[in-house]
């Protein structure tokens, strides 16, 4: 019977680390999962970073050619006038107005 005793104990420990060895296993795959899925969330947010960049970029164009705008006055909003401020390209003279460049620093 000592026999049998110690026989089901060498076969209770197999199973305890068999069933560590899964713990493992499984602790290692959701491990896995939580870091791929933190890992993915970088160029989401690298993403967002470079749409608020230009966002902002935006903006400042658009209040730079509001203050020009607004600068001059509806009475002197004319193609010449615009594009001596290089708010316009130059030589249009008829609405609308196209322009491709706009300068964003003082020195412009």
């Amino acid at each position: 019977m000592n026999v049998r005793h110690q026989h089901g104990a060498v076969r209770t420990r197999r199973r305890q680390r068999g069933a560590l060895l899964v713990d493992v296993m499984l602790g290692m795959l959701f491990l896995m999962f939580a870091t791929l899925t933190l890992m993915s969330l970088f160029p989401v947010v690298k993403k967002g970073e470079q749409m608020s960049t230009e966002q902002s970029k935006a903006v400042q164009m658009c209040d730079r050619l509001l203050e020009h705008v607004q600068m001059l006055g509806a009475k002197n909003i004319n193609g010449q006038n615009l594009t001596a401020l290089n708010l316009i390209d130059a030589g249009q003279a008829a609405q609308p107005y196209k322009f491709t460049h706009i300068p964003l620093d003082e020195a412009s």
